[in-house]
């Protein structure tokens, strides 16, 4: 356990600089996109702000975020000057993957999720004093942030958000450890290739059959009855379909991830 703590103490010292950078800039974009929301409703007499117009660069933060992030770790654990040192610390492969996966992903995660909460109320607060904004009676903070975050998981946006993070990092983890050069590129075209193929299918299939090309249009099942009209009907799966649906969803990441660990395995081999 030791040894470990040393590893993440380690890792982190060197590389902490890299979260001082990364939410330096985002703050910077953020308080850019605050003031071009700020002066666009102005121009267009607009007497109050949509929320979605400040956070939507909030959600973008995790995921362009999280390929930030795991890039850098990537090139901070396999850069030619320190591999040596790195993979023959007296550590297992399972305590250099965790130290990798506790500081790339689960640390930025958190510290991601606290930043950008603190800037988001901060621009709540700061556009419902604009004299030009119709004054509403302003939450004190806490409720403010409790009603965010229920309303954002009590409608699955918090769900899908974290899913689709550590979906993105553990596709990113196993192509990093895979290929031996240009693996953020091979990764993230291969990654870009196979998610358009998936939304142009799961699209297709209820447009041909007359639907409203739902990108999950896969979970609905169409059938063509023999009436008098020869109507085609849209049936909706079984609760245990959709159970299992969401259960391989699920195992997706986590399959990924168990699959980074041997390919990290694999590289020290090499």
């Amino acid at each position: 356990m030791k040894t470990f703590l040393n590893l993440l103490r380690k890792e982190w010292s060197e590389n902490a600089k890299y979260f001082l950078y990364y939410y330096l800039v985002f703050t910077i974009i953020f308080i850019g996109l605050v003031a071009y929301v700020c002066y666009q409703n102005y121009l267009d007499f607009h007497s109050s702000f949509n929320e979605s117009d400040i956070s939507v660069i909030v959600l973008y933060s995790y995921l362009v975020g999280g390929i930030i992030f795991v890039y850098l770790g990537y090139y901070s654990l396999f850069k030619k000057e320190r591999i040596v040192q790195t993979l023959t610390l007296p550590v297992s492969n399972l305590q250099k993957w965790l130290c990798f996966f506790l500081i790339y992903s689960i640390l930025f995660f958190v510290v991601n999720f606290i930043w950008s909460d603190v800037l988001d109320i901060l621009a709540k607060t700061f556009t419902s004093s604009l004299d030009f904004v119709e004054q509403e009676q302003m939450e004190d903070v806490w409720s403010y942030w409790k009603r965010r975050i229920s309303s954002s998981f009590a409608h699955g946006l918090g769900f899908l958000l974290l899913y689709l993070f550590f979906f993105v990092q553990s596709v990113l983890y196993v192509g990093l450890f895979h290929f031996k050069r240009y693996g953020i590129i091979k990764t993230l075209f291969i990654a870009i290739v196979i998610g358009y193929l998936f939304f142009e299918y799961t699209n297709s299939v209820p447009e041909f059959f007359g639907g409203y090309g739902n990108a999950f249009g896969i979970l609905t099942e169409y059938r063509i009855d023999e009436d008098e009209y020869f109507a085609i009907h849209k049936y909706y799966s079984s609760d245990l379909v959709n159970h299992l649906n969401e259960t391989f969803m699920l195992s997706v990441p986590i399959i990924l991830f168990i699959t980074s660990y041997f390919k990290l395995k694999e590289r020290e081999l090499r």
